[in-house]
């Protein structure tokens, strides 16, 4: 049961791609990279890397200020051998990298 609330709170947040540049976003990306590097249910940690890189996408250079904390994240989990998780990670850090 949490792990279904948990994705679908998610979802709707990965689904947004224009952002306002003017709102602090750094309560939504800490809990996000947090969740990427301790869950242990890898949809839910995907959905988190879809989140963080729809914000990337969305936010674009106001992103580069949470750009180290995404980096990090994903790179800690990396050591995930699905290729899917993988994947989703790489289109964030991709997103990231973007933004600097």
């Amino acid at each position: 049961a949490v792990v279904s609330t948990q994705s679908t709170g998610l979802q709707p947040l990965a689904e947004y791609i224009k952002i306002e540049p003017s709102n602090d976003i750094g309560g939504i990306v800490s809990p996000l990279a947090k969740i990427i590097t301790k869950d242990s249910n890898i949809v839910v940690v995907q959905l988190a890397a879809k989140c963080l890189a729809g914000l990337a996408k969305g936010l674009r250079k106001a992103y580069s200020n949470h750009a180290k904390e995404t980096i990090v994240a994903c790179l800690s989990k990396y050591k995930e051998k699905k290729p899917s998780v993988i994947a989703v990670l790489s289109d964030c850090l991709d997103a990231t990298v973007e933004t600097t």
